[in-house]
């Protein structure tokens, strides 16, 4: 017999997703990446077992619910496909942006939309030495439907990993580019289907306030807890729900249509912050021009990696911290607005997990030795000092 799920999403925040021309457009791929990202937090396992360990590893449960390339993994046992598809699409709007233009007291400007998505207008202007178009993006405040079809009941581990991955999607996750910045950001307006796990787990944007937000979302995390507690005691690097886990919402929401103004809210909250460690711009500057090598990891890498500083006093040239093991670690920290009762509320969610630059020491790119790790761990530190109701955990 056929299982039917069919999932409602509102684009909160403008969604940079596409293909290889970066032309807007849903992607099916991309959105049940984001399932699988949002599963292996609730599944803090190693990717591989002892020999004399009967539980299996991750990319076993993993390829169970979402398919896998490995040996005898093979296919998921649901077919994802995009009912509604969007048809509103924008571009990077420099006029809106500049409505948030400030200087800080030290002096320096300030645009906390323009520093969450600061990727954006520098893509737009390298498209127009190219002779290509605009990047395009799809628009805030649409919705579109997901349908997930399976051929055979699935199992209970099945069931109840596919609606917890949704849940904290449609809840604390988005998609695209520049999703744990704010962008992309997705709200789980309703879902149908007949499983009983999803009666386990309620919508949260008709809650009444952000207080009845946060004790229904205590509920549903005894509820997940309960689901994947005998997993949840392993210690692993990837990012996950565990003792170090902190959410912090706002306590002043913004209309829906001012997404804008949430947005720059928290990206002000972090420029300002970023600002205030000056000696790692300096000490990269001196670390390129060979005037004093770099002593240890600079601790904003603790936000993620790779982060570039650049320098117009050096024509422009820039320095990037990468991760030892690649060119990438991404950060714990996801910024989103979240939607309560018609309007957004800042949300800050920090995962448990190794974290850049302390627990992976970074190098420069180009330099062959890797960096000593951090002492001062920045991310931590920015959210002590925001205000807002906090949950651990």
């Amino acid at each position: 017999m056929v299982t039917q799920l069919r999932l409602t999403f509102e684009v909160l925040t403008p969604l940079y997703l596409g293909g290889a021309d970066q032309s807007a457009e849903l992607r099916a791929p991309s959105l049940k990446g984001g399932l699988r990202f949002w599963w292996r937090t609730l599944n803090p396992i190693p990717a591989k077992r002892e020999k004399n360990d009967p539980r299996d590893g991750l990319a076993k449960k993993e390829a169970r619910i979402f398919g896998g390339a490995g040996a005898g993994q093979g296919q998921a046992p649901f077919l994802l496909t995009v009912a509604k598809p969007l048809a509103g699409k924008g571009v990077w709007d420099d006029s809106l942006v500049r409505r948030f233009d400030v200087r800080g007291n030290n002096g320096l400007p300030q645009n906390g939309l323009r520093y969450l998505g600061y990727p954006f207008p520098m893509q737009d202007k390298e498209r127009e030495k190219q002779n290509k178009s605009r990047r395009t993006c799809i628009a805030a405040s649409q919705q579109f439907e997901l349908v997930l079809l399976f051929p055979r009941e699935p199992s209970l581990p099945v069931r109840r990993g596919l609606a917890a991955a949704i849940w904290l999607l449609g809840h604390l996750g988005g998609a695209g580019s520049r999703a744990r910045r704010g962008f992309g950001s997705l709200a789980l307006i309703d879902w149908t289907g007949p499983w009983e796990e999803m009666k386990q787990l309620p919508l949260l944007h008709p809650m009444a306030t952000p207080e009845r937000w946060l004790d229904k979302y205590d509920q549903v995390r005894r509820v997940l807890a309960d689901w994947f507690i005998d997993e949840a005691k392993e210690e692993v690097g990837h990012p996950h729900f565990g003792p170090e886990t902190k959410l912090i919402l706002g306590e002043t929401g913004h209309a829906k249509s001012d997404w804008a103004a949430c947005l720059n809210e928290m990206g002000l909250a972090m420029q300002r912050f970023r600002q205030l460690s000056q000696p790692d711009y300096g000490a990269v500057k001196n670390h390129l021009q060979g005037r004093g090598l770099l002593e240890r990891t600079p601790e904003r890498a603790s936000f993620g990696l790779p982060l570039t500083f650049r320098y117009r006093s050096l024509g422009g040239k820039s320095g990037t911290l990468v991760s030892k093991e690649g060119d990438r670690h991404g950060s714990l920290l996801h910024l989103r607005p979240t939607l309560i009762n018609g309007r957004l509320y800042p949300l800050y969610l920090r995962l448990a997990g190794a974290v850049p630059g302390l627990d992976t020491p970074g190098r420069v790119r180009g330099w062959p030795d890797p960096l000593p790790p951090l002492t001062v761990n920045a991310m931590d530190r920015f959210l002590e000092q925001l205000k807002g109701v906090t949950r651990h955990g």
